[in-house]
């Protein structure tokens, strides 16, 4: 862990944990701070609470801390109330024209920060019923929004000064969660009514709202990481929602949905590091749980809310971990981690090379298609995948990451 990442995190923990003692930092690149805060989108976060809790060891660089992010900090608080407030028009016109929808992630969860405008939003999830889509895409239209990307599960609209929006018909991904029909059955059944300024609309049951954030962690792990902002959206809905969760019932929904491996490491990081209140008899410890907690926490703060791929070293290593499954420390080994990056598995290979379990002829079209898009869209350079044979740093970074994913039921 770096001298960077330790003092985010340090910050990170005072917010979480309420710490009013000052802790005193000398010789930071506050630069190098904000940069990564900003990768965990909690840098609004980040600034409030140093101004609370942070004591500067010199006078110069409590200005400079001051002159340098005050007004990037102030201008991110105006720019998250005056997106909150367009979302809010995109909800009215959707309840104008009859569709019922639940207002997903960070367009709820902000009403859980101390200040709402410490949530940062990158854009606006809602989840309409599949029956609805042309309805809720046209009065998206007609508020002045255009399509700019349709797959499976959702639709992506944008406008002019405005958040994007995702407009879905299913709430968590389907290609990681094999009861995703239930899951998307359950979160109808049981979301609650809620005001968003002039307007309502649904937002997720308490239950369903944990198991969501968990799925949804549980999806970026596996395809480059979560970071910071996850964990806090999960601490402080916990928090505030203590009184009415029964843990009890929501272990039986996440053994139900094949995700307790994965989640009880995440429960238990949350209750040992950011003071989580959870039930000791569903955390009961194991004797390597600390290796893999560390592990954990290495690659939450090394990835960001997507991964860092702004790190080529990290890409490479998420990459290979995503698609390998092998051990050992030979040739033999790598070469098998290069293979199963370059030449996956039906089952391995995104939505849109679906066509591939056809026939063992469309799974050769669907590598060289793959291989294509990434040159043409991805910049996906081959003599740098190739690299990745003789690169053991990258290779020990992928093995681990796979250790940590297998123990955490996700290989």
């Amino acid at each position: 862990m770096s001298t960077t990442e330790q003092v985010l995190l340090s910050i990170f923990k005072s917010f979480l944990l309420n710490n009013k003692e000052n802790n005193t930092y000398a010789g930071i690149d506050w630069n190098e701070v904000l940069l990564k805060a900003e990768l965990h989108q909690i840098q609004t976060l980040l600034y409030s609470t140093v101004s609370k809790y942070v004591t500067f060891e010199k006078a110069n660089e409590t200005k400079y801390f001051d002159n340098h992010f005050k007004k990037t900090i102030m201008l991110k608080y105006i720019n998250n109330k005056i997106f909150y407030e367009q979302a809010c028009l995109v909800l009215k016109e959707l309840e104008s024209a009859g569709v019922r929808c639940i207002a997903l992630k960070g367009l709820y969860l902000r009403f859980i920060y101390p200040n709402p405008e410490l949530r940062s939003m990158a854009d606006v999830d809602i989840l309409v019923k599949e029956s609805d889509i042309e309805l809720a895409k046209k009065a998206l239209i007609r508020i002045g929004y255009n399509i700019v990307r349709k797959d499976y599960k959702d639709l992506q609209f944008i406008k002019d000064n405005s958040y994007p929006i995702e407009l879905h018909h299913c709430i968590v991904e389907q290609k990681y969660i094999k009861k995703y029909a239930e899951f998307n059955k359950q979160v109808w059944d049981s979301a609650l009514e809620f005001s968003f300024g002039t307007t309502n609309a649904l937002v997720l049951a308490p239950k369903e709202m944990v198991i969501h954030l968990l799925m949804h962690m549980l999806t970026h792990m596996r395809t480059g990481g979560f970071g910071l902002r996850q964990i806090s959206d999960l601490v402080l809905f916990c928090r505030k929602f203590e009184t009415q969760l029964d843990w009890k019932r929501i272990y039986i929904d996440l053994v139900y949905y094949e995700i307790w491996p994965f989640s009880r490491m995440i429960l238990l990081l949350c209750s040992i590091e950011f003071g989580l209140k959870i039930p000791c008899e569903l955390l009961s410890q194991n004797s390597d749980d600390e290796i893999y907690l560390k592990m954990l926490i290495k690659d939450i703060l090394s990835g960001g809310v997507f991964g860092d791929i702004s790190s080529q070293e990290r890409f490479n290593a998420n990459r290979l971990s995503e698609y390998a499954n092998a051990n050992g420390d030979n040739i033999v080994y790598k070469l098998s981690m290069l293979r199963s990056y370059l030449f996956p598995s039906r089952e391995k290979l995104r939505y849109k090379y679906s066509y591939a379990r056809k026939s063992i002829i469309h799974l050769i079209i669907a590598w060289f298609h793959r291989l294509a898009y990434g040159i043409l869209h991805q910049g996906f350079n081959i003599l740098q995948r190739f690299r990745m044979l003789t690169d053991d740093k990258i290779l020990e970074e992928a093995k681990k990451r796979v250790n940590l994913m297998k123990m955490m039921g996700l290989k």
